[in-house]
């Protein structure tokens, strides 16, 4: 599963076709970088991963119940607000990329 994950987040050296409907092809050539904005299956899933992992990475031994919930790269980390102070700690010293 592992390099499944990979190659869904990670092209290198795939080719590829541009053609028309009625099969003239207009580009050719091989795809080395990310997945391409808008692979609703590819893009929303590893976003949804990756996001995922960073919250629950700066929430790791946290001493409260916490809920997170992720689409894509939308987030939200649910808690009580007693702990506002220490959940941003969590978030800036732990998942903040700089």
């Amino acid at each position: 599963m592992e390099q499944s994950l990979v190659k869904a987040m990670t092209l290198t050296n795939v080719p590829y076709i541009v053609r028309d409907k009625k099969g003239k092809i207009y580009e050719r050539g091989k795809i080395d970088g990310t997945v391409r904005s808008g692979d609703a299956t590819k893009t929303t899933f590893g976003n949804t991963l990756r996001v995922s992992m960073y919250l629950e990475y700066a929430m790791l031994g946290a001493p409260y119940d916490f809920i997170v919930w992720v689409s894509g790269d939308d987030a939200s980390v649910w808690f009580e607000q007693q702990h506002e102070e220490d959940v941003l700690h969590r978030m800036f010293t732990r998942a903040y990329v700089r």
